[in-house]
């Protein structure tokens, strides 16, 4: 609830961790089931 479009995200995957900025905000991140949520800016597999 408190991310605002902007704001700096660390996306966590299965196999990767990324950095970011939200390009939307929290709440329709969560209602989404596809499109942009972030721009990824760096990412690194684990």
């Amino acid at each position: 609830d408190d991310i605002r479009v902007g704001d700096e995200v660390v996306i966590e995957g299965r196999s990767a961790v990324a950095v970011g900025r939200a390009a939307g905000s929290g709440p329709e991140m969560v209602e989404s089931t596809r499109g942009i949520a972030s721009e990824v800016r760096h990412c690194e597999e684990t």
